[in-house]
């Protein structure tokens, strides 16, 4: 393979590639990018694939000669970054060492042949609709902090993506918590699907806020995101995932609807005596016509409020501060309007929700307060 590029170019399609390269793998064959470069085209395709995501792309290029490498893509990365603006020449000889260089700068590194590259899965579905680039980041945006994080229950580690009446529906839940975004969509289709939260947490990464179109097809084993350029893709997890509507309280005893931007200052600042090291609720007292909330721990003391406006009895309860502060976060990302926090009881699931409307929605658990 020989080609001669901008180096803005080659970075445009290095750089989102990396989201699928691994950096702690045994196997080295995943922590390359596989370069293609084809004479008849002009283009060079870039790929990366951990064997559980995977992005591909392609650049411009004059293909001096074609044919395939496989590069470690941080090494890689960081030379073409560190290079002087301008055109930058890649190269390899019959041995894989590769060649990078622009004006009088230059670098060898061994890289690995394509022969060793992990077999793609098919990147196309059965079931296919279309939606704006800024919408899905919106809607993963209010669930992306809250699947499980580790592999003891592999259904809460992924997102829920529900399609039917032509609505889209995501959902996360870590057992603590759950969490609900959804929006009106222009498709007739019907299915769900579960997608690893750590991937989207790297897709999320990679979408912008326009209306530009993201085609999502469904297969049996992958869903694929088309956008940009962009091709990424990602296993599904196959594991059934919870019946979360079972959970969802409908009868509330107590509700306070308030502003989320000044709840989530108080919670923030309530929250800075809370670390790792000395864990311990926020505890809430609702009543009257404000919230007012308290944390003590070693670190220190901290008490605050914010106004509500409040309904039926009052109660005291604890949250996880930084389960609560996420799901405000949530919340003012689907609008800065009000919103309602509605309580069953100081042990029971209380409910997070925008006074209009029903695309975001948020369960949490309490924590018990010890007296």
């Amino acid at each position: 393979m020989f080609i001669r590029t901008e180096k803005e170019t080659l970075l445009s399609a290095i750089t989102p590639a990396l989201c699928a390269v691994s950096t702690k793998s045994t196997a080295p064959v995943l922590e390359c990018l596989y370069f293609q470069a084809d004479e008849a085209t002009g283009r060079v395709t870039v790929t990366g694939f951990d064997n559980n995501k995977g992005l591909k792309t392609d650049f411009p290029a004059t293909v001096l000669a074609g044919g395939g490498i496989l590069l470690f893509g941080h090494k890689l990365s960081s030379f073409v970054r560190a290079l002087p603006d301008g055109e930058v020449t890649l190269s390899n000889d019959d041995k894989l060492v590769a060649t990078v260089s622009c004006k009088k700068s230059k670098m060898e590194f061994s890289g690995l042949s394509e022969q060793n590259f992990p077999a793609l899965p098919e990147l196309s579905g059965d079931k296919e609709f279309l939606l704006e680039q800024g919408v899905l980041k919106k809607l993963l945006s209010g669930v992306i902090f809250s699947y499980l994080q580790e592999e003891t229950k592999p259904a809460l580690t992924g997102v829920l993506f529900e399609l039917a009446g032509g609505k889209l529906s995501l959902c996360s839940c870590d057992g603590y918590r759950i969490s609900k975004t959804a929006a009106a969509i222009e498709s007739d289709l019907e299915t769900s699907f579960l997608v690893p939260g750590r991937n989207l947490s790297e897709l999320i990464k990679l979408l912008d806020d326009s209306d530009e179109p993201v085609k999502i097809s469904v297969a049996r084993r992958h869903v694929i995101f088309t956008f940009n350029d962009l091709i990424f893709f990602s296993r599904l997890v196959e594991e059934p995932f919870i019946d979360y509507k079972r959970t969802l309280p409908n009868a509330f005893s107590c509700t306070a609807s308030f502003d989320p931007q000044e709840a989530l200052q108080c919670v923030e600042r309530t929250a800075l005596v809370i670390d790792d090291r000395a864990k311990s609720p926020a505890i809430f007292t609702v009543g009257g016509e404000v919230i007012y909330l308290k944390s003590q721990t070693s670190n220190g003391k901290v008490e605050s409020e914010f106004s509500a406006q409040i309904e039926g009895e009052g109660l005291v309860i604890g949250f996880n501060t930084r389960y609560l502060a996420d799901a405000l976060k949530g919340a003012l990302a689907f609008g800065s309007g009000p919103v309602f926090f509605e309580f069953v009881s100081p042990l029971k699931g209380a409910v997070l929700r925008p006074m209009e409307g029903d695309d975001f929605y948020y369960m949490i658990l309490p924590i018990r307060i010890q007296q």
